[in-house]
């Protein structure tokens, strides 16, 4: 029987894009949030519309991290770290806007 080379692959694992721009996305959303609490505490809380976009756009890069970061695991035999990483992060920072936005409806 003969074997031929491209019957083995020697590097079985893949890395996911999408893992990548997960926590592209994280990062970008992290720093945005933190940019709009040192603009509102700059303010003294009267940061407006500019803080309120910022912060929606945050919003939404961290939701479109979150889907991609569950796309990029539902892979088989990858690379998990990447993905890992942006679903936990996009998850904190989700829980974070929902608390903001649940205490800013009720104050």
């Amino acid at each position: 029987m003969k074997i031929r080379n491209d019957d083995f692959r020697l590097a079985s694992r893949r890395k996911f894009k999408d893992a990548d721009w997960s926590v592209t996305y994280a990062i970008c959303g992290t720093v945005i949030f933190i940019v709009c609490c040192v603009f509102s505490g700059i303010s003294r809380g009267n940061g407006g519309m500019l803080v309120g976009f910022l912060g929606l756009i945050g919003l939404l890069l961290n939701l479109a991290g979150l889907i991609l970061a569950v796309k990029s695991l539902r892979g088989d035999d990858i690379y998990f770290l990447n993905g890992f990483v942006g679903l936990v992060l996009n998850s904190l920072m989700l829980i974070i806007y929902m608390i903001l936005m649940i205490m800013g409806f009720v104050i």
